[in-house]
């Protein structure tokens, strides 16, 4: 095979907007087979064409995570963290990333930017971005740097900033044919006049996409907006439901999400509201929800689904005082893990994150461990005839309520493990600020007096329980601070 040709041809297709064409020239790839000094420009390629796993798989033995000297260079250490971001990983992809000699290749700082961008916290990624415009680049990969600055400046507090930027991106893309960059452009520019309200501006910016062609994502990038606008102009909220089908059908969760946003500005609605904010995992989502509509939120509890229902506490795992399933368990992990976002189902890496914290990804053996995991949640689900699915569709995950049940969520879900959850019950049966022994807790939670050591441990190096007294026999102990109070302040 001439890779050299496959990927000249690959690269050109995607600065012309036909990435779809890419994917199908690089489907044809036998990855064990390619040499290493090509592995890097064509998992680069697969990244851009949504291929993640080959990527990953032309990369993971270059990498080998699991050996911190390997000869990897900083580009293909940068490449493949990015890789891992696009494939859910996102802890190990920031990991990664701060092995990444940046002076040798600069990509690294881009990188970190989209690793702000995935959990909407673009203006962490402003610097990032303006020290990688100062590295000495190439005209195409400057102008998404500046692209991606923009976009940073886009959802941030003042979206303004991205419109200078915006307008030259626009006018280099025009000059040399990149159509696809052009055309995001346009969609971004067209986001930033909806949000200061010049109507007119967005909708010419709107037609001067649809007239420049491109491929039919970019299309539908523009047709998002092209509804949103209509929606806004009308104050009518039907346009967004169109929106919402459109991008169920092409996995576009985070345009769910800015839906519902948008639905709020039209037709304020308390309980899409809360949804919204319950349902995000993002504090930088939460703040642009609260800076848009001027509204907050006072709760700390949600419940998802009727609330007649019989309650299921994912945080605890009962439902009323009854356990239904092992506290801090894989299942009771895996459970939590998925009703983390309402909108954005999970994929294979955000779960492997999620119930292996600190392991490497690794992309022969990974998902393995974690279908296994889903394979023996679904037998417990089925075992303990509750109305729930854990769904898939095309390799991301979701949990289904399929019947006469509700679930019981906090605003902020901290991470579940066995500590964190038997936490949690000490904290619900000792309560806040409360003076107690070690025996009182001993008999409350029903636990040995050597776990509850442990948890004591755990408890007051996490700077969550306090113990009062020198001699540990005698001593009592005080929880700091209820979790729900400190969730708040973080929404």
């Amino acid at each position: 095979m001439n890779y050299e040709a496959l990927i000249a041809e690959a690269e050109a297709n995607i600065r012309q907007g036909q990435a779809g064409k890419s994917a199908k020239l690089l489907a044809k790839i036998d990855s064990s087979k390619a040499p290493r000094k090509l592995r890097l420009p064509l998992a680069n390629l697969c990244r851009r064409t949504g291929l993640y796993a080959m990527g990953l798989t032309l990369l993971y033995k270059v990498i080998n995570p699991s050996r911190p000297l390997s000869d990897a260079t900083p580009q293909e250490l940068a490449e493949y963290s990015v890789l891992l971001l696009r494939s859910g990983a996102l802890d190990e992809a920031r990991e990664t990333l701060e092995r990444v000699d940046t002076s040798i290749a600069p990509e690294g700082l881009l990188y970190r930017a989209f690793c702000d961008f995935t959990s909407w916290d673009g203006e962490n990624s402003v610097p990032h971005l303006q020290k990688y415009l100062t590295m000495p680049l190439a005209p195409y990969p400057r102008l998404v740097g500046q692209a991606n600055l923009a976009h940073a400046f886009v959802d941030g507090s003042n979206p303004k900033l991205a419109l200078p930027i915006l307008d030259e991106v626009i006018t280099s893309c025009e000059a040399n044919g990149h159509h696809g960059l052009r055309n995001t452009c346009l969609a971004m520019r067209a986001q930033v006049n909806i949000d200061i309200g010049d109507y007119k501006e967005a909708r010419s910016d709107l037609a001067r996409a649809h007239a420049g062609g491109g491929q039919s994502y970019d299309q539908q990038r523009v047709g998002k907006w092209d509804l949103i606008l209509e929606a806004l102009e009308r104050k009518r909220v039907e346009p967004l439901a169109i929106v919402k089908k459109n991008a169920i059908q092409v996995q576009d969760w985070e345009t769910l999400r800015e839906a519902d946003l948008y639905s709020l500005s039209i037709e304020f609605r308390e309980e899409i509201f809360q949804h919204l904010l319950f349902g995000t995992p993002f504090a930088g989502f939460r703040a642009r929800v609260q800076r848009l509509l001027g509204k907050t939120t006072q709760r700390d509890i949600y419940v998802l689904g009727r609330k007649s229902c019989p309650r299921f506490d994912l945080a605890r795992g009962v439902i009323g005082n009854e356990e239904v399933i092992r506290p801090g368990g894989k299942a009771h992990q895996l459970l939590v893990a998925l009703t983390d976002d309402f909108y954005r189902p999970l994929a294979m890496g955000n779960l492997f994150s999620d119930l292996f914290p600190g392991e490497h990804f690794n992309i022969f053996s990974s998902p393995n461990r974690v279908h296994k995991i889903i394979s023996r949640s679904r037998e417990w689900i089925d075992d303990s005839g509750l109305p729930l699915e854990i769904a898939e569709r095309d390799g991301f995950y979701s949990l289904r309520v399929t019947g006469d049940l509700s679930l019981r969520v906090t605003l902020n879900r901290q991470p579940l493990d066995l500590m964190h959850t038997r936490f949690a019950k000490l904290q619900d049966v000792m309560g806040s600020g409360k003076i107690f022994s070690a025996q009182q807790a001993s008999e409350r939670l029903d636990i040995s007096r050597t776990a509850l050591k442990q948890l004591f441990a755990w408890g007051i190096e996490q700077g969550r329980l306090e113990r009062l007294g020198a001699n540990q026999r005698s001593a009592k102990y005080r929880i700091l601070s209820a979790a729900p109070a400190s969730l708040r302040a973080a929404g």
